[in-house]
C-alpha cells in the first residue's frame, strides 16, 4: 500500500491529476473510492470519482488498469461491462504495453 492509496499507480494518478488539473486550473474534483456499483451478487468500487464542481451531477467514475495478465484483464473488463455505467472510464496505462489484440478475447 502507498499510504492512503491501494497502489503506487493510484498515488501517481492522483498526484498527476492534481498537478495538471487541480487547483485553480480546473473545476474537477478527484475523490478516491467514494462510490459503490452493485453488480448482482458482487460490487465494484471504482478507484476514483471525478466530480465537476460547477455541476455536481456531472461525474466520471475512473477505474485504473495497472496490471497486465489475461485473467486480470478479462475480470476487469467483465466488471466494467456488468456495471452498465455510461460514465465509467477504464484507464490503461501506456507503460503496461497492452496491445489492442490483448482486448480481443475479452
Amino acid at each position: 500500500r502507498s499510504g492512503e492509496f491501494d497502489s503506487q499507480l493510484e498515488a501517481n494518478f492522483a498526484h498527476e491529476f492534481e498537478q495538471k488539473v487541480g487547483g485553480k486550473r480546473g473545476h474537477w474534483q478527484l475523490t478516491r473510492e467514494s462510490e459503490v456499483l452493485l453488480l448482482g451478487d458482487t460490487v465494484m468500487v471504482p478507484d476514483f470519482v471525478l466530480t465537476d464542481t460547477n455541476d455536481e451531477k456531472r461525474r466520471i467514475l475512473v477505474e485504473l488498469v495497472g496490471f497486465w495478465h489475461p485473467q486480470y484483464l478479462r475480470r476487469k473488463v467483465e466488471k466494467v461491462r456488468a456495471a452498465q455505467c455510461a460514465h465509467l472510464l477504464l484507464l490503461v496505462y501506456k507503460g503496461l504495453n497492452v496491445t489492442e489484440e490483448a482486448f480481443q478475447d475479452v
